[in-house]
C-alpha cells in the first residue's frame, strides 16, 4: 500500500499538483507506513534465517532488496537529495554479479543526479552527463562498480550530446576502464566513424542514400525538407496538413523530403506506417546525426524544423513555415517562378 500511495504523491510532484499533496497523505503518516511495512519485513527474514530456513547469503539478499524499496522511496518523496553520500559506502564490486546491484547503482545515481544541471536538447531536458561523468571518475571506487556507473554515463552521453562530446568521453572512458567494447558500440550506433561531410541516409528498405545525391537529383526544383521523429508530438501534429500539401503541389516542381532525426530506426518504420510515409519516395533515416556537418551548418537541435532548397540546390529558408502555417504555399511559390 505504502508503495501505491508514494507512486501517487510521484505522480502529483511530476504534475506540479503538490498543493493537493497534503490532502491526499501526510508525509509523516506515509512514513510511518513504510516504518512498519521495513520492521514487519526485517523481523520475518531474521526469523527464516534463526529457524535456517534460508541461507546467509539469502537473507543478505533480502536485506539488499529492502534497501532498493527504501531508495526508491526516499526517490519518489524527493527525501534528500545528498542522500547518495549515504550510499556510497555501499557501492562494492563484491556486489556486482547481482542484479539487483545494478538497480541499486541506478537509485544512486538518482540521487547524484539531482545536483547536476540540466541542458536543454531537442528530446527535452537532459542531465549533463558529462560533469556526472567527471565527478564519478574521481571517485574512489572499485573498478568494476566504477566502470557500471560510467558505462550508464557513456550511454547517456551518446544519446545526448555531439560526436565531439561523445568521442571525448569514450577516449576518457577506456582510459579509466581499459575497456574497448562499449566504445566500438556506441561508435557504431551512432556512425561516429562516417564522412562528416555528407548528411547520410537510408529509406525504408535500408538503401543507403546522402542528401548531396539527394539534391543533385533533384536539381530544377523547389525541395521543401522536413526534420521530424516518431517521438515528437509537433511534428506528428503537421503530418496531416503535411499531406495536404503534397497533394495541392502535386505534378508541379516540388519535392517533399522527410528526414527522421534522433530516432530509433524500428519506432522511426512504425510511425512512417502510421503517417502514410512508406509510399513518399523521399522519406529517410538520418544514420549520422552526430557528426554531419551539415547538421552543424543548420544548427539542428529541435524539431520540428523546415528548410527549402531552391531549384539550383541552395538553402533560402533556414526556417521555412510548418504545413500548417497559412504563409508556406506563399513561402514554396516564390521559388517556383
Amino acid at each position: 500500500e505504502w508503495v501505491r500511495i508514494a507512486k501517487s504523491i510521484d505522480i502529483i510532484r511530476a504534475n506540479n499538483w503538490t498543493s493537493l499533496l497534503m490532502d491526499y497523505c501526510p508525509l509523516d503518516s506515509l512514513q510511518s507506513m513504510f516504518d512498519s511495512y521495513k520492521k514487519n519485513y526485517t523481523d520475518t527474514i531474521n526469523s527464516f534465517k534463526e529457524q535456517q530456513l534460508i541461507s546467509s547469503e539469502i537473507h543478505d539478499r533480502y536485506q539488499c532488496l529492502l534497501k532498493l524499496k527504501d531508495y526508491e522511496s526516499r526517490r519518489m518523496l524527493n527525501e534528500d537529495t545528498a542522500f547518495y553520500r549515504q550510499m556510497e559506502p555501499e557501492i562494492a564490486d563484491k556486489y556486482i554479479r547481482y542484479p539487483s546491484y545494478r538497480e541499486f547503482l541506478d537509485y544512486y545515481l538518482w540521487f547524484f543526479n539531482q545536483h547536476i544541471p540540466t541542458i536543454r536538447k531537442s528530446q527535452g531536458g537532459s542531465k549533463d552527463w558529462r560533469q556526472t561523468f567527471d565527478e564519478l571518475s574521481a571517485k574512489p571506487f572499485q573498478p568494476k562498480s566504477k566502470q557500471a556507473l560510467l558505462e550508464r554515463c557513456i550511454k547517456e552521453i551518446g544519446e545526448n550530446f555531439s560526436a565531439q562530446d561523445v568521442n571525448s568521453y569514450l577516449d576518457k572512458y577506456i582510459h579509466i576502464t581499459q575497456d574497448t567494447l562499449l566504445p566500438d558500440r556506441i561508435r557504431d550506433q551512432y556512425n561516429l566513424s562516417a564522412d562528416a561531410n555528407q548528411l547520410l541516409l537510408k529509406d525504408i528498405h535500408g538503401k543507403p542514400a546522402n542528401l548531396n545525391r539527394l539534391l543533385e537529383k533533384n536539381r530544377g526544383k523547389v525541395i521543401y525538407v522536413d526534420f521530424w521523429a516518431s517521438w515528437c508530438v509537433p511534428c506528428r501534429e503537421e503530418m496531416p496538413p503535411s499531406e495536404k500539401l503534397r497533394e495541392l503541389y502535386k505534378g508541379k516542381d516540388v519535392v517533399f523530403v522527410y528526414l527522421a532525426f534522433k530516432d530509433q530506426e524500428s519506432s522511426w518504420k512504425m510511425a512512417v506506417e502510421q503517417e502514410g510515409l512508406s509510399e513518399v519516395p523521399d522519406n529517410f533515416f538520418i544514420t549520422n546525426p552526430k557528426n554531419s556537418k551539415m547538421l552543424e551548418k543548420l544548427k539542428l537541435e529541435l524539431i520540428p524544423r523546415y528548410i527549402i532548397f531552391d531549384k539550383q540546390g541552395n538553402i533560402v529558408e533556414m526556417n521555412a513555415p510548418r504545413p500548417s502555417d497559412k504563409q508556406v504555399t506563399t513561402t514554396i511559390d516564390k521559388y517556383l517562378k
